[in-house]
């Protein structure tokens, strides 16, 4: 008894893994192409026949077949996925980044491979590590501050690597951001018309303390200490 129990089992096993085994090769027979005509559908579909196009759809949606990506990816040397790290994806301007980058990738034909750091330089190299694993098309990072080791990692990976968030440093590939010193310091601006302003300044999202203290724009400090003369809100000057 037992071993017709186990004999079952087995077969039930061995069943419910044959049902996941669709292969590119299962998708090419059921539409009848050749399997370098499904794998060129998968990659490119405007290049295959409209004909041939609507039967390898068919064949993938009836057999439930789904591209390994990472195969894919391996024999491509990069895959479909874009890699995005960020220090927090609770932080609402990041989320709102992911979530257009997201949208425009989508477009593109790309994935996001999502990662955030909790503003942490090791667990961003970790990330970083599994990240290139993946043979990523791309990798999204956030600030100029990076370790050493994942400079090195991204440098010699050969892969696009675009800084968000910051510019002013030396980018490992490329920047897109502005200058957070420059941002401090022009809410020092109304000081200069006698009032003493309410400035909220911002050092880069991965920046240590120091370079958080350093983005304050000139005075702040002894802003802060000082008593407000002015009750009103600072208002720019009305012209003519």
């Amino acid at each position: 008894m037992d071993d017709g129990g186990s004999g079952l089992g087995n077969r039930a096993t061995r069943k419910r893994r044959k049902m996941q085994r669709v292969t590119m090769m299962d998708v090419a027979k059921h539409a009848q192409v050749s399997p370098s005509t499904v794998s060129l559908y998968l990659r490119k579909p405007e290049s295959v026949s409209p004909a041939a196009g609507q039967e390898i759809a068919r064949a993938v949606s009836t057999l439930g077949y789904v591209p390994n990506l990472v195969a894919g990816g391996l024999a491509a040397a990069s895959s479909k996925v874009v890699s995005i790290i960020v220090p927090s994806i609770r932080n609402a301007f990041f989320a709102e980044t992911v979530s257009t980058l997201q949208a425009e990738l989508r477009a593109e034909g790309l994935q996001v491979l999502l990662g955030h750091s909790e503003y942490a330089e090791a667990e961003e190299e970790a990330l970083i590590r599994t990240a290139l694993s993946w043979s990523p098309a791309a990798v999204v990072l956030t600030g100029l501050t990076h370790s050493p080791d994942a400079r090195k990692l991204l440098k010699a990976s050969g892969i696009p690597v675009i800084e968000m968030w910051e510019l002013g440093g030396e980018p490992i590939d490329m920047a897109v951001g502005f200058s957070h010193p420059e941002v401090g310091a022009s809410a020092a601006y109304p000081q200069d018309l006698g009032y003493l302003p309410q400035a909220r300044t911002a050092a880069p999202p991965s920046a240590p303390a120091a370079s958080r203290r350093r983005a304050e724009p000139p005075g702040l400090n002894h802003a802060r200490s000082s008593t407000i003369r002015a009750q009103r809100a600072w208002k720019p000057a009305r012209c003519c």
